[in-house]
């Protein structure tokens, strides 16, 4: 009977290439993080309730709204924010949670929500999800906010 011969399928990793390895690993993570944009309230600017905040972000979304279609007969998104109140009801910072998509508009929707004035939480200071919707179209420039 025969012998044959053993072959080995998996080269083995000396230790210069295991060192290599994980200084890649460890250098990549390094190049890894992620930035929070947030929106606070400008000094001197008004407060906003916020049916007043939808009047001024429809406005700013008709401006917006050419660039947004691009040739589109309609265009439309929604972000979602997070809103951090005071015991007053006054927004203190706003963090965007989810992009519309576009840095101008999440722009418009976090300076103005950083500017809203709503009734007192319960005596105490917390946050609150907005989600703010656009739609545009020939002769329409539509934005839609609900607080949760």
């Amino acid at each position: 009977m025969s012998v044959t011969g053993f072959t080995r399928m998996a080269m083995r990793w000396s230790w210069s290439r295991i060192l290599a390895a994980a200084l890649v690993a460890w250098l990549t993570q390094g190049c890894m993080h992620s930035t929070a944009k947030y929106y606070v309230p400008t000094a001197g600017d008004s407060r906003l309730h916020e049916s007043e905040m939808r009047g001024e972000a429809d406005q700013l979304l008709r401006l917006e709204c050419e660039r947004l279609k691009g040739g589109k007969t309609s265009v439309s998104g929604e972000g979602t924010f997070v809103l951090d109140v005071s015991a007053t009801g006054s927004v203190q910072r706003v963090n965007v949670s989810r992009s519309t998509g576009d840095a101008a508009l999440d722009d418009i929707f976090g300076a103005l929500s950083a500017r809203l004035d709503m009734e007192p939480l319960v005596q105490k200071a917390g946050s609150l999800r907005m989600r703010a919707s656009y739609f545009c179209e020939p002769d329409k420039a539509i934005t839609t906010i609900e607080l949760q």
